[in-house]
């Protein structure tokens, strides 16, 4: 369940960023500045939003129904998705700062709501061109766009807002939660639209992992061999080998641990 823009935003152009010939980074002017600051002030808008949410919430000070603790940790965040899915109707769309993960729930879960006709739009950070894109497959990559993206954030059916929160459990990454507030979900809209009209399309260049790429990169990053991932995936360690090979060198590694480190936190 990747996120996508909505209809006036989809028919919203590329006016903003403007993408160098590699696409390693925007053109440095004037619209690169205007977009990082329309951007930057919305965001802050959001982030100062959801933070008093949170913080009320966590002192039992909000309504339940409006706020609602997706998970304390990553692994649980990712979880909590899967029942989130057949509640979306219409559109899953997504801020992102980086790369995805490429074990990721939310990846696989793509593939279920693309079947079921819902509107997924994924918009990334520059960043994001340094490290291969994990998509739900190479044909959704006219989905996902680039912009000066500052926090991470689903809009499901522009109404219900999933945004990271604190950090609750010792080396389990951001809490997750679900927020269908009125205020948040203004403001989470807002910088949707505002992120996607000033978004530019990937560059031919960037590497929009394939499902095979995608479960190696899983193992690399769980410390697997060629020949364990060859196993999980019944294929032969060659055919391993050569994909470990194109991962290195699209994130620019000299081993296959330093792959893994840049792969898993781009």
């Amino acid at each position: 369940m990747e996120p996508q823009g909505a209809d006036t935003a989809g028919t919203a152009g590329t006016a903003g960023t403007d993408l160098a010939g590699s696409g390693a980074a925007p053109t440095p002017g004037r619209d690169a500045a205007s977009d990082w600051a329309a951007i930057t002030e919305l965001t802050g808008e959001l982030s100062s939003r959801t933070a008093r949410v949170i913080g009320r919430a966590l002192t039992g000070r909000v309504d339940a129904g409006r706020v609602r603790l997706l998970g304390e940790d990553a692994a649980a965040v990712r979880t909590s998705m899967a029942s989130l899915e057949p509640a979306t109707r219409r559109s899953a769309w997504k801020l992102s700062p980086g790369s995805a993960d490429p074990r990721s729930l939310v990846v696989d879960l793509n593939n279920a709501s693309r079947a079921r006709g819902i509107d997924l739009r994924l918009v990334l950070d520059l960043v994001a061109l340094t490290r291969p894109i994990a998509a739900a497959d190479q044909a959704s990559r006219d989905r996902v766009r680039l912009a000066p993206v500052h926090v991470q954030m689903m809009l499901l059916d522009e109404q219900l807002v999933v945004v990271e929160g604190p950090v609750l459990r010792p080396f389990g990454g951001p809490s997750g939660w679900l927020m269908d507030e009125p205020g948040i979900t203004a403001a989470a809209c807002a910088l949707w639209q505002e992120t996607w009209a000033r978004s530019a399309p990937l560059p031919a260049e960037a590497l929009v992992m394939s499902d095979r790429q995608r479960a190696v990169a899983s193992g690399l990053i769980d410390g697997e061999t060629d020949a364990a991932i060859a196993r999980r995936l019944r294929v032969s360690t060659r055919t391993v080998a050569a994909e470990v090979r194109v991962l290195m060198n699209a994130v620019g590694a000299s081993s296959r641990y330093q792959a893994a480190m840049r792969l898993h936190r781009p």
